[in-house]
């Protein structure tokens, strides 16, 4: 039989749905890293959400994978960065053109290394990664491993994910672009569409330990958002996610808005009011960010860096879930998987990152109640997950480590 099989929603029911033998056991597994586990099942409920009403149907012929086992699918990474472009689907890969900030991002990433001295660059690298994978397993009580679930300090390997994003840059200048990169949970802005550009971009915010700092005037600011929605819309890649995205959009909207919470679809709630946090020289060490450490302490020549960067830590702390709090809820491109369709990726302040699969509009409740609002993952949905194993195996995705 083929691995594709036709899946119907009608109304809240008629849905074909995998077996729940393989959820069962990806909810064992993770619970043995400390992943925090959501007992809620959608695929297994055929009753409808309470105060949630019909749910928007998907085509009849619209044809995902729903007996594969999706755990391990989502590659990891050490970065994702979400390009601004104001759009919903883009060219067929984004990284073709190289005018393009995706493209000269790409093309940065397939040469930095070999610049000056890579031999010098990779022994570097080398080091810091070990030195970090040492701290990590120091700190941790848990050092098993289970498919799927990554730290994106240590299991990355350096990749860079690069999408484009629908978000709008709130630069007033034509060549002026924003990015969101995760799991540092920032907003990079006034990135000047040039290769120069672009390859300071890529070393200060980017690369493995970023080598260097900023040059170029960009400016970092720590997102707003109690959570960031990413939901894949590439309709020149596949129809199935652009199909998909708006409804999945639609619910979400509803549900996030019934919680009291306020949306961004733009990123107009990244107040550019603030000062700016100058990013340290040296990069902002992975080893800095808050999911690490809440605070860090450096040698007293950089004691200004040092304020800088406990004040993003102290500025993700403050985002806290309640009544009129915002979540940034953005389309993307192609994020891989779309057989899976449809695929949501949710960033939190505390660097975790999970990517869900298979979501249609009648998953959307228990994904915002269970997953956004409370930081527990939905086994039957995970595709992957960079850093949400939990050092206290009691603590959410919401609570920093």
């Amino acid at each position: 039989m083929s691995a594709f099989l036709k899946r119907t929603i009608s109304g809240m029911g008629g849905v074909n749905k995998p077996t729940n033998k393989p959820a069962d056991n990806n909810a064992n597994s993770l619970s043995t890293v400390h992943v925090p586990v959501s007992d809620v099942d959608c695929h297994s409920c055929t009753a409808p959400c309470d105060q949630i009403g019909d749910f928007e149907d998907l085509p009849k012929n619209f044809d995902v994978d729903l007996t594969s086992n999706m755990l391990g699918s989502y590659k990891p990474f050490s970065k994702q960065v979400v390009l601004s472009t104001g759009k919903t689907d883009w060219e067929h890969d984004i990284t073709d053109n190289e005018l393009t900030l995706a493209g000269m991002l790409d093309r940065t990433q397939d040469t930095f290394k070999l610049k000056d001295d890579p031999g010098l660059m990779q022994r570097i690298i080398a080091k810091r990664t070990a030195q970090q994978t040492q701290k990590v397993q120091q700190s941790t009580n848990n050092t098993s491993k289970c498919e799927g679930v990554f730290d994106t300090r240590t299991d990355g390997n350096g990749t860079i994910q690069i999408l484009n994003g629908s978000h709008i840059s709130p630069s007033t200048k034509k060549d002026r672009e924003s990015a969101l990169v995760f799991p540092d949970y920032v907003l990079a802005e006034n990135i000047c569409v040039n290769r120069e550009t672009a390859e300071d971009f890529f070393k200060s915010h980017l690369a493995v330990n970023h080598l260097v700092a900023s040059e170029k005037s960009i400016r970092t600011y720590p997102l707003p958002y109690i959570a960031t929605v990413l939901i894949c819309s590439h309709k020149s890649r596949d129809k199935k996610c652009a199909i998909s995205a708006p409804i999945i959009e639609r619910e979400m909207i509803k549900c996030i808005e019934a919680e009291g919470w306020s949306i961004d679809k733009r990123g107009d709630s990244i107040s550019l009011d603030h000062k700016p946090v100058q990013l340290p020289q040296g990069g902002f060490s992975m080893s800095a960010t808050p999911y690490t450490s809440p605070k860090i302490k450096i040698s007293p020549e950089e004691t200004d860096t040092t304020k800088d960067v406990n004040e993003i830590s102290e500025r993700l702390r403050d985002v806290n879930v309640e009544e009129g709090s915002t979540v940034g809820l953005f389309k993307v491109s192609h994020v891989g998987g779309h057989k899976f369709a449809g695929n949501v990726i949710i960033h939190f302040p505390t660097g975790a990152s999970i990517c869900y699969g298979r979501v249609s509009a009648r998953e959307v409740p228990a994904i915002v109640q269970q997953t956004i609002k409370h930081g527990k993952v939905l086994p039957e949905l995970l595709r992957g997950g960079g850093n949400i194993s939990r050092r206290d195996k009691n603590k959410s995705l919401r609570e920093f480590n």
